[in-house]
């Protein structure tokens, strides 16, 4: 499964996915968490000024106990298929 972000709504996705215990799990975003974030979204205060993709990813693990394997990609959807990364 692709996520194309890590915000607000891929966010909550990807924890059903995880918590149901997919697979595979990738995410892409570019963009960095920011304290607006925090109150709506699967970020902490730590994660502040870090790539969404990277953070959201490492906040997940501790929600998956069946095993779901998660990939982070800090880039826009479109530049990791363009540097062949998916």
């Amino acid at each position: 499964m692709i996520l194309v972000g890590a915000g607000g709504l891929c966010g909550e996705i990807a924890e059903g996915l995880v918590r149901k215990g997919v697979g595979k799990l990738i995410v892409c975003d570019g963009d960095i968490v920011e304290p607006s974030n925090l109150n709506r979204q699967l970020f902490l205060a730590r994660d502040v000024s870090k790539n969404k993709a990277i953070r959201l990813a490492k906040n997940l693990c501790p929600m998956g106990p069946m095993g779901t394997e998660i990939t982070a990609f800090p880039l826009l959807f479109q530049e990791a298929v363009e540097k062949g990364e998916i």
